[in-house]
């Protein structure tokens, strides 16, 4: 088992250095799995933020197989492509197709492992901040309120906790 992932022209290892639980753990979204990650020259030097997005390579919509790599390689990727320059969309550096002797423990997923054998890895630009949840919650549609304390002043009180 190795703890880098070899890419086109760097490697990729989880920022074990980031989150609750410095395991470089993010989030999981509809499809992916995602860590934070450094970027670094496969002949070693300057290390880059980055995001690694695990991503099944197969998964099954309405009783059928779907290729998810292949898709994402001809469609999505594609899409990115294209929209490379719009600053709103985040920046794609890389796809792994084959994460080698690469795996990472997972309790968030079915049999724990993120592996060569069922995941495909997409690399992206990191940018810090709110996820898009917090930042529609937060920012966009003000899901907090003020509840008054006994001294006169206010106290926030966010989405979560009422």
């Amino acid at each position: 088992m190795r703890s880098e992932i070899i890419g086109s022209s760097y490697k990729y290892i989880v920022d074990e250095s980031y989150g609750i639980n410095k395991n470089g753990f993010i989030a999981t979204g509809t499809e992916s799995i995602v860590y934070k990650g450094l970027k670094v020259r496969k002949e070693g030097g300057l290390r880059f933020s980055c995001v690694l997005k695990f991503k099944p390579k197969t998964i099954t919509l309405y009783g059928r197989k779907v290729d998810r790599l292949h898709l994402f390689k001809t469609v999505e990727w594609k899409i990115f492509q294209e929209l490379r320059e719009c600053r709103s969309i985040v920046r794609i550096d890389d796809i792994v197709e084959d994460l080698g002797d690469f795996s990472l423990p997972c309790e968030k997923i079915e049999g724990g492992v993120i592996d060569r054998n069922k995941y495909f890895c997409v690399v992206e630009e990191f940018i810090d901040g709110w996820n898009l949840n917090e930042f529609c919650r937060e920012e966009y549609w003000k899901l907090r309120r003020w509840e008054p304390l006994a001294n006169g002043k206010e106290k926030e009180v966010r989405y979560e906790d009422y």
